[in-house]
């Protein structure tokens, strides 16, 4: 899992099954760049939300069968438009272009 700003600050891995506003099953991961693991997961699709203060909450769909599952996660800052790790005058940029219809976001 990546995230940016600080490496004290931590990341909460959640997963929700379909339709349900609880998490059935929760971690948390420390760092800008950590694994995670969440065990006794019983199999089926969930909705993996990935958070960290000041940074925008990532939603994965993760189908979960026996075994091992591998779900990489990146999250970015907020204000962070163009994904480089860092809120700077380049994202100010693309954030204008894209509100005179020059560039669109994405």
């Amino acid at each position: 899992m990546k995230s940016y700003n600080s490496a004290t600050d931590p990341v909460t891995v959640q997963l929700f099954r379909s339709g349900s506003s609880a998490a059935a099953y929760s971690t948390t991961a420390n760092g800008n760049s950590d694994s995670y693991t969440i065990s006794g997961v019983t199999p089926g699709t969930y909705t993996m939300k990935v958070s960290k203060k000041n940074h925008v909450t990532r939603e994965y769909s993760v189908t979960v069968t026996s075994g091992t599952k591998t779900q990489n996660a990146e999250i970015h800052l907020l204000g962070d438009v163009n994904g480089d790790g860092k809120i700077s005058t380049a994202d100010v940029n693309k954030i204008n272009s894209h509100a005179k219809k020059v560039n669109l976001l994405g």
